[in-house]
């Protein structure tokens, strides 16, 4: 029999088990590897009585964590875990789309483009719009423009009523020679976000699409002092003022563009106005078009390069 004193040495030895956290501790701005380790314990607390859209919702959360981390591997694994532990849950179908939806962005990170065609079907048929925009997103990178501007849409008639979605959308329309739609879609992007480098980018392409060198000018020395200079807006710069007649600063802009060697596809269609504008050298002109271009659809698509590039297209 163990006395009284005994039994009280034994109960003092006796490891005090491990205090589970509330969520709500776990919620600690700028100390990302904190909440982590706050959800882990929780999550290495959960027990069979516990409610499956409890345990689900918390690896959503450390997967976030993860995703902000950038730690696409663990994100997917306690996405497909929250996945699999929220089937049935009274959240219903919707909840469960908003999770495949999040893993396919993680499918996509780790370039398994099928499975992330896969979930984005699964939650767009569940009406969701984050899915329609990774769906067009997709598309787009395969060179379907079509696809990704029907999909960017029903992005927007479901509510993504973000400047981003317009920019894609319009960056999808000016790839297709679609300058109009273009050019509105790039209007409210920059109204929605002003901060939007990629928006104000897009309205210096199709305002110099549509004739209006002057507005593209204004755009590309604002999107200069957001960004810095590069050589894609110098070459811009020098079909815009080629566009003007300023032949002098146009072969200004080309010239700080002609060194490089290594151009972006942009570039080197920008160039092409160069070679044949300027220089007159259908060679070198038509070089650049072969490796660079032109898009499908051509002359359309070309823009402002169209009209640059008359008596050789």
């Amino acid at each position: 029999m163990i006395t009284m004193p005994i039994l009280a040495l034994f109960l003092a030895a006796a490891p005090a088990a491990a205090r589970v956290p509330d969520p709500a501790e776990c919620v600690t701005p700028y100390e990302p590897e904190r909440s982590i380790n706050c959800y882990t314990a929780i999550i290495n607390s959960f027990s069979d009585d516990t409610p499956p859209d409890h345990k689900a919702l918390m690896y959503r959360y450390r997967a976030l964590l993860y995703v902000n981390g950038d730690m696409p591997e663990k994100a997917l694994s306690d996405y497909t875990k929250a996945i699999e532990l929220d089937i049935g849950s009274p959240k219903g179908p919707n909840a469960r789309a908003r999770l495949v939806c999040e893993r396919a962005g993680m499918h996509r990170k780790l370039g398994n483009d099928r499975k992330a065609f896969a979930d984005y079907r699964v939650c767009a048929a569940a009406g969701n719009s984050w899915a329609e925009e990774g769906i067009g997103d997709m598309l787009m990178r395969r060179g379907d423009l079509s696809g990704a501007i029907n999909h960017f849409t029903r992005a927007i008639d479901l509510g993504q009523h973000y400047g981003y979605v317009y920019r894609k959308r319009g960056e999808a329309y000016r790839l297709a020679g679609e300058n109009g739609k273009a050019s509105a879609d790039a209007e409210k992007a920059v109204e929605l976000d002003p901060a939007d480098s990629e928006a104000l980018y897009l309205r210096a392409k199709t305002r110099l699409n549509s004739g209006n060198a002057r507005g593209a000018l204004k755009d590309l020395a604002q999107l200069e002092k957001l960004t810095g200079a590069n050589n894609e807006y110098a070459s811009y710069r020098g079909v815009a003022n080629y566009l003007l007649g300023n032949r002098s600063a146009a072969e200004k802009f080309f010239g700080d563009v002609l060194g490089a060697g290594d151009y972006s596809k942009e570039t080197g269609l920008n160039l092409a106005c160069y070679w044949w504008g300027i220089k007159r050298d259908a060679a070198k002109a038509r070089e650049m078009l072969e490796k660079y271009g032109p898009p499908k659809g051509a002359p359309a698509a070309l823009g402002a390069l169209a009209e640059c590039l008359k008596g050789l297209l």
